[in-house]
């Protein structure tokens, strides 16, 4: 039978960020979905410089009672601080590995 711990996932590729605004602005992540695991952006307020982009990145904690097989989803949403009606948004979805020990 297989141990359980605690895992914790990092997205393994980032996502990017990327503004087409003419002017530096902020963006302020949120997340949502089910509460089941816990989801957190990396990279809670981003500050771009016009035309610039950056690479986010999300952390899942995924609980020691997880079955292997498991999944977990989240939307991950950036929203300016400039101009409120523009985001962008990720769907993700985690899996729990079996673990053993």
């Amino acid at each position: 039978m297989p141990g359980r711990e605690t895992r914790r996932r990092q997205s393994p590729t980032p996502e990017r960020l990327k503004t087409k605004a003419n002017t530096t602005d902020t963006f302020n992540a949120s997340v949502s979905g089910p509460p089941a695991w816990t989801t957190t952006a990396n990279n809670p307020t981003v500050n771009l410089a016009a035309g610039a982009n950056q690479d986010v990145t999300v952390t899942v904690d995924i609980p020691a009672g997880a079955a292997g097989g498991a999944t977990d989803h989240a939307t991950v949403t950036y929203t300016s601080a400039g101009d409120g009606t523009k985001s962008d948004s990720s769907s993700l979805t985690t899996t729990a590995n079996n673990v053993y020990g």
